[in-house]
């Protein structure tokens, strides 16, 4: 089975979908909240005017590679999909699995902000897409950029992800071996961001070895960082991050 990186993005087909909606509902999510996220062909009145972005048509949203820790499915892929509307209790946020042979595409973050950034009037609605322009236009060196989170399902649907409050979710994946002076660069670039748009930042550094790690905890001292994977999370020693740091 083709494995994936967490955060990717599945375009799954019509049959996977409705075996999705169809398995939510019996564990009782809301059927018009399950049929707006993953069957908008079977249930239109569910998203009248649900594009505020006006970028492309209305569409089913992609369903996000995650871990599952508890019951695993052999064979399938577990993917979480998040409405683009908050209610009472938040975001309908509906775990699933699908098999390999429902998904039409993947997109993983670098895909997303790749494919994003040729159409450069999407990143000025809020302040985390002003954000992730910034940091694209800064030119962190020796890296490979990419976003996930609810600016990254924004870009990949045109639905209104974001808000004013918004935190952004960056991921940096390096080109070449790590130093302190680059994740020190790099956290620079990141912090005044921060500070110029007002919104927190959370860079995730993706390591060679397939986990993830936080770049502001790269740079705090400790002897280890917390790697999250999609298998499990762990802890990873600082010198296996930064080669140069001998902890």
């Amino acid at each position: 089975m083709q494995s994936y990186d967490r955060h990717t993005l599945l375009d799954i087909n019509f049959d996977g979908r409705t075996k999705l909606f169809t398995e939510a509902v019996a564990k009782g999510f809301d059927r018009a909240s399950c049929g707006a996220l993953l069957l908008p062909e079977e249930f239109p009145t569910a998203i009248p005017g649900a594009n505020k972005t006006g970028v492309g048509p209305d569409l089913a949203v992609p369903g996000i590679v995650r871990r599952e820790d508890y019951a695993p499915r052999p064979g399938e892929v577990a993917v979480g999909f998040t409405s683009w509307t908050s209610g009472p209790m938040g975001r309908l946020r509906l775990p699933g699995f699908v098999s390999p042979q429902y998904v039409a595409r993947s997109r993983d973050p670098i895909t997303v902000l790749n494919e994003a950034s040729e159409q450069p009037e999407r990143f000025v609605r809020t302040p985390a897409l002003c954000a992730l322009a910034a940091l694209c236009a800064s030119g962190l060196r020796d890296a490979d950029l990419g976003v996930w989170g609810s600016a990254g399902l924004e870009l990949a649907t045109g639905y209104a992800y974001t808000h004013e409050r918004s935190d952004l979710d960056f991921l940096i994946r390096p080109q070449g071996r790590l130093t302190s002076p680059l994740l020190t660069a790099w956290l620079d670039t990141v912090l005044r961001a921060e500070r110029h748009f007002q919104i927190r930042i959370d860079a995730e550094i993706h390591l060679a070895n397939g986990y993830g790690v936080s770049l502001k905890e790269c740079l705090q001292g400790t002897a280890s960082v917390l790697g999250k994977g999609i298998h499990d999370v762990k802890l990873i020693s600082i010198s296996e991050v930064r080669p140069d740091k001998g902890l």
